[in-house]
């Protein structure tokens, strides 16, 4: 990722998922078996989603949670023409997770992919 995105987008999401964190173990501490110190120690959003959204959930690690969360799956239920359009920088959805030997093998879906990073 760029300093941008670390510093911008992951900060904001890591703080604000830790603070939905912090609610929940003060609910459900006794009902989760989970690593709160290790959840609070988290620095990124990935760490929070491996140590607290994945096992909450029953994910083996976050390649399974983004994959089950991709919409790839939904691709072949496409019934219309579909323009999808993301940045190469997305912090979000960076190139490495778009879906594209799943876009291409359906007909009526197309992605535009910025060339390169916007400044």
């Amino acid at each position: 990722a760029r300093p941008f995105d670390r510093l911008v987008y992951d900060r904001s999401l890591t703080r604000n998922a830790l603070t939905k964190a912090r609610a929940l173990e003060e609910g459900f501490k006794l009902e989760l078996d989970l690593d709160w110190d290790a959840v609070r120690a988290s620095e990124t959003l990935q760490e929070v989603e491996e140590r607290l959204i994945c096992p909450m959930f029953g994910y083996r690690d976050v390649h399974e949670y983004y994959q089950d969360a991709s919409s790839a799956r939904a691709l072949p239920a496409v019934r219309v023409p579909l323009l999808c359009i993301n940045a190469l920088d997305d912090p979000i959805a960076p190139p490495e997770n778009l879906p594209l030997a799943e876009v291409r093998s359906q007909n009526l879906v197309a992605l535009a992919v910025t060339e390169e990073p916007l400044d």
